[in-house]
């Protein structure tokens, strides 16, 4: 799927037109529609994979609802939070992704959000959702109205994973939340920096059997973690934050603002 043919996808697709199935391969557009269309065209739990290339701006959410598929977008530089595919979101109030469904992979993308109210970037809230994976991610809100939005609001996780991430926000553009899980279980979040948050970078308040490693919560948030669980652990990270936040989980090597 690519947004323009910048990068020769028409070619591919004259070669390639159908798949076994007779569905199409390739989707080309600049909107959301190209990778909407390429989602309905998957078969759940059979590991396709929808590839994204180039930029584009999207007006509603993109609907992440065929379980076990994958998401990628390009990142031939292997850039641990991104890569070379933008989606930007200036429509007021919506997700970028919306996931409803379990096995779901999203890596290597840059979304950035400029729409007023309560914009988030990945929402998967909807439902208690098992074995996601959210990878390589750049998460920027550049305008928009500033103390509202979540960056990624993940409700309540089972067995999945929040890995190299980037979360941040331009000036008086701050995210009112960064990463929010509720209640999570046995999930591991690890490689993620948080910065531009008016609230709390990082939120898992009843936690259980749940790692955060290699976090850094950056100067301009607010307060940092709200991390609760006696059989949870928030290990080697550093908290700038305004306040530390409140965390009962077991934490070791954890330097906090002015260590």
């Amino acid at each position: 799927m690519n947004s323009t043919d910048v990068y020769g996808i028409a070619d591919f697709q004259n070669e390639f037109p159908v798949d076994s199935d007779g569905v199409p391969r390739v989707y080309i557009g600049t909107n959301q529609l190209p990778i909407q269309a390429a989602i309905d065209a998957c078969v759940a739990d059979r590991g396709d994979y929808v590839y994204i290339f180039g930029s584009l701006t999207i007006t509603s959410p993109i609907f992440v609802n065929k379980k076990g598929i994958s998401i990628v977008g390009g990142n031939a530089k292997m850039q641990p939070t991104g890569g070379n595919t933008s989606i930007s979101n200036a429509t007021a109030a919506i997700a970028c992704f919306t996931i409803s469904v379990d096995d779901v992979l999203i890596s290597d993308i840059r979304t950035t959000n400029s729409g007023t109210g309560a914009v988030i970037g990945y929402d998967m809230s909807s439902v208690a959702l098992n074995n996601c994976i959210l990878r390589n991610l750049n998460v920027y809100k550049s305008g928009g109205d500033d103390n509202a939005g979540i960056a990624i609001k993940a409700g309540s996780p089972v067995e999945t994973t929040f890995e190299n991430i980037k979360i941040y926000a331009a000036s008086a553009k701050d995210w009112v939340s960064g990463l929010l899980i509720v209640a999570g279980t046995n999930n591991y979040t690890s490689n993620v920096v948080i910065n531009g948050c008016s609230g709390t970078g990082l939120t898992d308040a009843t936690s259980v059997d749940s790692v955060f490693e290699r976090i850094v919560l950056g100067s301009d948030v607010v307060v940092g973690a709200d991390i609760s669980g006696a059989t949870s652990c928030f290990i080697n990270s550093r908290n700038f934050a305004a306040s530390e936040g409140t965390i009962t989980a077991m934490t070791a090597n954890v330097l906090v603002n002015g260590e």
